[in-house]
């Protein structure tokens, strides 16, 4: 499928009765690069499911096929983010609304050193390391009073969770004891 019968099926699957401003053929254009077309196909049926609604002669308001073409981007993005930093953005988001000094950098590098902390540490996998993020570092970032609780806190799961890692291995025998 060439660029443009992409566009043309663009159009007269998620537009019409409408047609694609140039912003949104070069949005579209973007995509059209970046992902496959199968993939790209789903997730505009996705959106369409989503996002559309229709008036009493059954076709799409202009409203919510502005609200799909607004919202394309971020469906074919977290399509292709993994679950664990899917948990991040939601833990990023949290904090973000809820502490006004919160540092997107480094609440981020602090969450993918806990990661690597949990995947090397305590052999966890994604799924078990997403399941705790969920779970413990949610409900961390919800009661905390500030950000410098929520720092301490992190970095006190970290040094736990390598604590627990060190207790296992056994101290080497000096050179004297033989």
């Amino acid at each position: 499928m060439t660029y443009y019968e992409f566009i043309n099926f663009i159009e007269s699957k998620v537009t019409f009765p409408f047609s694609l401003s140039l912003k949104n053929r070069k949005q579209f254009g973007f995509y059209y690069y970046k992902y496959s077309m199968d993939f790209i196909k789903e997730c505009i049926d996705a959106g369409v499911k989503t996002y559309f609604r229709y008036d009493a002669n059954g076709l799409p308001t202009q409203e919510s096929v502005n609200e799909f073409l607004h919202k394309i981007g971020g469906i074919l993005h977290k399509r292709t983010t993994t679950p664990v930093h899917q948990s991040i953005n939601y833990i990023q988001a949290i904090g973000q609304r809820k502490y006004r000094d919160w540092n997107k950098e480094t609440a981020k590098r602090m969450l993918e050193v806990y990661i690597d902390t949990l995947s090397l540490y305590k052999c966890w996998n994604k799924e078990k390391i997403n399941q705790e993020l969920r779970e413990n570092v949610v409900r961390i970032t919800r009661e905390s009073k500030d950000w410098d609780e929520w720092i301490d806190k992190i970095y006190d799961l970290n040094l736990e969770a390598a604590r627990d890692d060190w207790r296992r291995i056994q101290p080497p025998v000096a050179a004297n004891e033989y």
